[in-house]
Protein backbone atom coordinates (compact mmCIF):
# COMPACT_ATOMS: atom_id res chain seq x y z
CA UNK A 1 0.00 0.00 0.00
CA UNK A 2 1.45 3.37 -1.04
CA UNK A 3 2.12 6.17 1.44
CA UNK A 4 0.84 9.65 0.66
CA UNK A 5 1.98 12.96 2.14
CA UNK A 6 -0.97 15.23 2.92
CA UNK A 7 -0.04 18.92 3.15
CA UNK A 8 -2.32 21.59 4.55
CA UNK A 9 -1.96 24.82 2.59
CA UNK A 10 -1.93 28.17 4.41
CA UNK A 11 -5.66 28.61 3.63
CA UNK A 12 -6.56 25.29 5.33
CA UNK A 13 -7.08 23.25 2.13
CA UNK A 14 -5.52 19.79 2.38
CA UNK A 15 -3.84 18.39 -0.75
CA UNK A 16 -1.94 15.30 -1.79
CA UNK A 17 0.24 15.01 -4.90
CA UNK A 18 -0.18 12.00 -7.19
CA UNK A 19 2.10 13.36 -9.93
CA UNK A 20 5.74 12.49 -10.56
CA UNK A 21 7.04 15.99 -9.67
CA UNK A 22 6.94 18.06 -6.51
CA UNK A 23 4.22 20.71 -6.63
CA UNK A 24 4.96 24.28 -5.51
CA UNK A 25 2.23 26.61 -4.24
CA UNK A 26 2.16 30.39 -4.07
CA UNK A 27 2.17 30.32 -0.26
CA UNK A 28 5.67 28.78 -0.40
CA UNK A 29 4.66 25.23 0.47
CA UNK A 30 5.84 22.29 -1.62
CA UNK A 31 3.87 19.05 -1.83
CA UNK A 32 6.20 16.12 -2.52
CA UNK A 33 5.55 13.71 -5.34
CA UNK A 34 4.08 10.36 -4.39
CA UNK A 35 4.91 8.94 -7.84
CA UNK A 36 1.73 6.87 -7.66
CA UNK A 37 0.30 6.16 -11.09
CA UNK A 38 -3.45 5.73 -11.05
CA UNK A 39 -4.87 3.21 -13.48
CA UNK A 40 -7.04 4.73 -16.18
CA UNK A 41 -8.81 2.51 -18.68
CA UNK A 42 -10.14 3.82 -21.96
CA UNK A 43 -13.30 2.44 -23.47
CA UNK A 44 -13.81 3.26 -27.16
CA UNK A 45 -17.41 4.30 -27.47
CA UNK A 46 -17.93 6.33 -30.65
CA UNK A 47 -16.64 5.62 -34.14
CA UNK A 48 -15.94 8.76 -36.21
CA UNK A 49 -17.36 11.16 -33.56
CA UNK A 50 -19.02 14.49 -34.30
CA UNK A 51 -16.50 17.09 -35.43
CA UNK A 52 -14.33 14.53 -37.21
CA UNK A 53 -14.47 15.10 -40.97
CA UNK A 54 -14.12 11.65 -42.47
CA UNK A 55 -13.91 13.14 -45.98
CA UNK A 56 -10.67 14.91 -44.97
CA UNK A 57 -9.16 11.60 -43.79
CA UNK A 58 -10.70 8.82 -45.89
CA UNK A 59 -8.10 6.23 -44.82
CA UNK A 60 -8.57 6.89 -41.12
CA UNK A 61 -11.07 5.59 -38.58
CA UNK A 62 -11.23 7.65 -35.39
CA UNK A 63 -12.54 6.28 -32.11
CA UNK A 64 -13.48 8.59 -29.24
CA UNK A 65 -12.41 7.06 -25.96
CA UNK A 66 -13.95 7.58 -22.55
CA UNK A 67 -11.64 7.23 -19.55
CA UNK A 68 -12.85 5.34 -16.50
CA UNK A 69 -11.23 4.64 -13.13
CA UNK A 70 -10.40 1.65 -10.99
CA UNK A 71 -12.91 1.99 -8.13
CA UNK A 72 -10.80 0.10 -5.59
CA UNK A 73 -7.95 2.62 -6.08
CA UNK A 74 -10.24 5.52 -5.20
CA UNK A 75 -11.36 3.90 -1.96
CA UNK A 76 -7.81 2.99 -0.94
CA UNK A 77 -6.50 6.53 -1.48
CA UNK A 78 -9.48 8.24 0.17
CA UNK A 79 -9.15 5.99 3.23
CA UNK A 80 -5.46 6.91 3.56
CA UNK A 81 -5.58 10.66 2.89
CA UNK A 82 -8.99 11.47 4.30
CA UNK A 83 -12.26 12.45 2.73
CA UNK A 84 -11.52 16.19 2.97
CA UNK A 85 -8.29 16.11 0.93
CA UNK A 86 -7.98 17.33 -2.66
CA UNK A 87 -5.98 14.93 -4.83
CA UNK A 88 -3.76 16.58 -7.44
CA UNK A 89 -3.01 14.40 -10.44
CA UNK A 90 -2.54 14.44 -14.22
CA UNK A 91 -5.31 15.49 -16.59
CA UNK A 92 -6.37 12.02 -17.79
CA UNK A 93 -6.62 10.73 -14.24
CA UNK A 94 -8.56 13.80 -13.12
CA UNK A 95 -10.98 13.31 -16.03
CA UNK A 96 -11.46 9.62 -15.29
CA UNK A 97 -11.77 9.81 -11.53
CA UNK A 98 -13.66 13.10 -11.13
CA UNK A 99 -13.90 15.03 -7.87
CA UNK A 100 -11.71 15.35 -5.78
CA UNK A 101 -9.05 14.44 -8.40
CA UNK A 102 -7.98 17.79 -9.89
CA UNK A 103 -5.22 19.76 -11.59
CA UNK A 104 -3.71 22.88 -10.08
CA UNK A 105 -4.16 26.33 -11.64
CA UNK A 106 -0.95 28.14 -12.57
CA UNK A 107 -0.03 31.24 -10.57
CA UNK A 108 3.44 31.86 -12.05
CA UNK A 109 6.79 30.21 -12.76
CA UNK A 110 9.68 30.08 -10.29
CA UNK A 111 12.18 32.78 -11.17
CA UNK A 112 14.85 31.52 -13.54
CA UNK A 113 13.27 28.10 -14.08
CA UNK A 114 10.38 26.33 -15.75
CA UNK A 115 8.98 25.13 -12.40
CA UNK A 116 5.29 25.97 -12.09
CA UNK A 117 3.87 27.57 -8.96
CA UNK A 118 0.18 26.84 -8.42
CA UNK A 119 -2.51 28.98 -6.82
CA UNK A 120 -3.63 27.88 -3.35
CA UNK A 121 -7.31 28.61 -3.89
CA UNK A 122 -8.01 27.51 -7.48
CA UNK A 123 -8.06 24.02 -8.98
CA UNK A 124 -9.41 22.57 -12.21
CA UNK A 125 -12.01 19.82 -11.92
CA UNK A 126 -12.75 17.96 -15.14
Amino acid sequence: MAKYTVVELSNGIKVVNLTNKDIHFEDGLTVPSSSVMMKVQFNTVVKDPAGFKKDDYPKLTLWKGMPFPEAKDVLEIRQQVGWDTIIITNINTARAYGWPFVRGCVSHFLRGSNEIVFKIDEFTWF
